[in-house]
C-alpha cells in the first residue's frame, strides 16, 4: 500500500490509544518505519547502476527483527506509556506488513514477498495469492475512508496527521478550516 495510507492507518490507531501528541507521532512513524527500506529507489535513480530498490524493499525493513528494534526504539524516545508506545508501535508496524501483503502487487503482476524471519531465514516468505495492485480499488477505497476518518478526527478533536511533522502545521490546518469551511 502506499505509504500515506500507511501513516493515516498507523495515525488513527495512535490517535484512539493516546493524547500525547509526541506518542501519536511516535506510533505513527513506526506504522511507516518499514517503508525506509524503499529509499533504494534514490540511490538506483541517482547511479542508474544500482538495484537496491529492489533488492532490499520488503527486505531490510519488513521483518520481525526490524519490528522489535522499530518498537524499542520508539519506546526508548517516549516519554509517558513507554510500555503502551512499545505494544502500539509494534502493532502498527504489523498492520504495515498486513496491508502490504494485501495490497502491493505490482504493475507488471509482480508480489512483494516479505521476509519477515530476516536475517535469520531468508527462505520464509509472506505472501498471498490474492494480493491486490497497488493501484487497485481496495486501496483507494481503505485510504478515502482513512481520510473521512481522520477529516473526523479533525474535526472532533482539532488534531490531524500533519501533526506527525509538525505543530504548525496542525495549527495552519485548523486555522484554514475556521477561515474557510467553519464559519
Amino acid at each position: 500500500m502506499a505509504p500515506v495510507t500507511h501513516l493515516l492507518l498507523s495515525w488513527t490507531v495512535s490517535v484512539a490509544a493516546f493524547n500525547s501528541r509526541r506518542n501519536r507521532m511516535l506510533v505513527s512513524l513506526s506504522g511507516i518505519a518499514p517503508d525506509l527500506d524503499g529509499l533504494g529507489i534514490v540511490a538506483d535513480a541517482i547511479t542508474g547502476k544500482t538495484a537496491w530498490y529492489s533488492q532490499y524493499h520488503h527486505v531490510l525493513g519488513h521483518n520481525l527483527l526490524a519490528a522489535f528494534t522499530i518498537s524499542l526504539l520508539c519506546a526508548w524516545i517516549a516519554k509517558t506509556n513507554k510500555t503502551c508506545v512499545w505494544f502500539a508501535s509494534f502493532l502498527c508496524f504489523h498492520l504495515h506488513i498486513f496491508c502490504d501483503v494485501l495490497g502491493s502487487k505490482g504493475p507488471d503482476g509482480f508480489q512483494w514477498p516479505i521476509q519477515y524471519a530476516y536475517p535469520m531465514m531468508t527462505e520464509f516468505t509472506l505472501v498471498w495469492s490474492g494480493q491486490w495492485a497497488l493501484n487497485a480499488w481496495q486501496n483507494q477505497m481503505l485510504t478515502a475512508l482513512l481520510i473521512v476518518l481522520s477529516c473526523y478526527i479533525g474535526i472532533t478533536k482539532r488534531i490531524c496527521c500533519f501533526e506527525v511533522f509538525s505543530t504548525r502545521m496542525n495549527i495552519t490546518v485548523f486555522n484554514l478550516y475556521d477561515k474557510y469551511i467553519r464559519r
